[in-house]
């Protein structure tokens, strides 16, 4: 039984078993032990690659859920006064939504892990400072909406409320923020 490769080089399958750059792939009868299984149906919702894929984003989205909550975690329980100026405890609202959007951030692939710190008024801060490019996130307490700072490349833009409709600078900075 012959079978074609790919690019310039085909293999021989010897009856030692070993891989053998030659002229074209050729296997006889004695090398066959045992009939091979089919192949998995890797199209049905059970089989191959689409399964490995929801596993491998599940655990992905668990990580990054399990990321978030240990950096956020830290903050919770600093008491009124933390850095000693009289600074609020942070909010647990605040703290919450900082969680979730850290864990929304970390799915983004290729983006930069921010730092993140307790703001004074309760809230907590979100930043990348990069060559050219900073962001920063602020979350405030109680109902307050989230909120973004970007300075690029000598521009800067405020957008008060991060859940109203985008105008894409976000995004954009988001993007720079991505490694390629």
């Amino acid at each position: 039984m012959t079978l074609a490769t790919r690019g310039n080089r085909d293999l021989d399958f010897g009856s030692a078993s070993r891989i053998q750059p030659r002229g074209r792939v050729t296997i006889s009868e004695d090398d066959v032990r045992r009939p091979m299984s089919a192949p998995p149906d890797l199209t049905s919702p059970w089989g191959g690659i689409e399964m490995f894929e929801r596993e491998r984003q599940r655990a992905a989205e668990i990580n990054a859920r399990e990321w978030a909550r240990s950096v956020v975690d830290a903050f919770r329980n600093l008491p009124e006064g933390w850095d000693s100026y009289g600074a609020m405890a942070v909010d647990p609202t605040a703290a919450d939504l900082a969680e979730q959007l850290l864990a929304e951030l970390r799915r983004i692939p290729g983006l930069a892990i921010p730092q993140a710190a307790p703001s004074p008024d309760g809230g907590v801060s979100i930043e990348w400072h990069r060559t050219n490019i900073d962001l920063v996130i602020s979350v405030g307490p109680g109902d307050e909406p989230p909120s973004a700072y970007i300075a690029n490349a000598g521009q800067e833009w405020e957008i008060p409320d991060l859940r109203g409709p985008s105008d894409g600078r976000f995004e954009a900075a988001l993007d720079a923020l991505t490694s390629r």
